[in-house]
């Protein structure tokens, strides 16, 4: 179980304190105070001093959470889109800090090793559920932010999209970080709205949304997108066309080296071509896209253009 809490756990997120500029409709103090509450005691205590200082902090600790739940819920009733996110980030973000609290908890100084253990055990049980309900407000934030078409930082920021990749080296949301997107998204802006629906891994509404966009980046994301959906013919086709544009960067060159390290077998030209180009420099560009065209001739799309 202390594995797979620590996979799952990160550093939470910063706690929102402003809404476009304007203060949160709750006191984040509140919330700060309920994060700072630790379930510890110091060295040299008794046992019954001890057991009764844990007892009262993970006490205050649970009703300083509640009460915090109880204002955020309240304040989410007019649901607002910008203060549900803020709201969800924030409860995401409690419920981590008491699930890390909870691990981190003094273990009583009398307990024996075997009764240490089972201490242990019995936190990691208790803490599992305050990190999966952060999961879970993270996820309805996410919902939230791409129904409203919006984009929000403390949401969508790098780690919680990783955690939802399945696979993250083979998923192109953690490709899709390193390239770049809008920081605030208008709801009129389609380019923009497909940004964040193929941040959370909407492929086909991303790909719809994004089509009239012929900037670089929205054509290295359609690229790699189109190779995770099983299509590599046109995902090569398009890496071909960008190695001809005029404004082709080192990021450019980077994709197609990636895509022959991914798609070369060691005995194939193109893996050595993939070594090559990582120091070569741009004039090894042409032998790649040579090796690109030899790929897409036997290239086959998965799920059509």
């Amino acid at each position: 179980m202390l594995t797979l809490l620590l996979s799952l756990t990160a550093l939470a997120g910063p706690v929102p304190d402003r809404i476009a500029g304007e203060a949160v409709p709750w006191d984040v103090e509140q919330v700060r105070a309920a994060m700072r509450i630790e379930i510890a005691a110091p060295p040299g205590l008794g046992k019954q001093q001890e057991d009764d200082t844990l007892r009262n902090q993970l006490r205050a600790k649970t009703e300083a959470v509640k009460q915090v739940v109880d204002v955020l819920t309240a304040a989410m009733a007019q649901h607002e889109a910008e203060v549900d996110i803020a709201a969800l980030t924030t409860l995401a973000a409690v419920e981590e800090d008491f699930s890390q609290d909870l691990l981190a908890s003094t273990v009583p100084s009398y307990l024996t090793s075997e009764q240490a253990d089972a201490y242990r055990m019995a936190l990691e049980d208790k803490a599992y559920p305050h990190l999966v309900q952060a999961r879970e407000y993270e996820a309805r934030a996410v919902w939230t932010a791409e129904e409203a078409g919006l984009w929000c930082h403390e949401v969508l920021r790098k780690d919680h999209a990783d955690r939802l990749a399945e696979h993250p080296e083979e998923d192109p949301r953690r490709v899709l970080h390193g390239i770049a997107g809008p920081g605030k998204v208008s709801c009129d802006d389609p380019a923009q709205r497909g940004w964040v629906a193929l941040r959370l891994g909407r492929w086909d509404a991303g790909l719809d949304l994004l089509k009239d966009d012929s900037g670089l980046d929205a054509t290295r994301a359609r690229a790699r997108v189109e190779e995770h959906r099983g299509n590599l013919k046109t995902s090569v086709r398009i890496l071909r066309q960008l190695i001809q544009r005029e404004d082709a960067s080192d990021a450019v060159f980077s994709d197609v080296v990636a895509m022959a390290g991914r798609r070369a077998p060691p005995s194939d030209k193109g893996a050595s071509l993939a070594d090559n180009a990582r120091t070569g420099g741009a004039r090894d560009l042409r032998k790649l896209d040579r090796w690109l065209e030899q790929l897409e001739d036997r290239a086959v799309d998965s799920h059509g253009p």
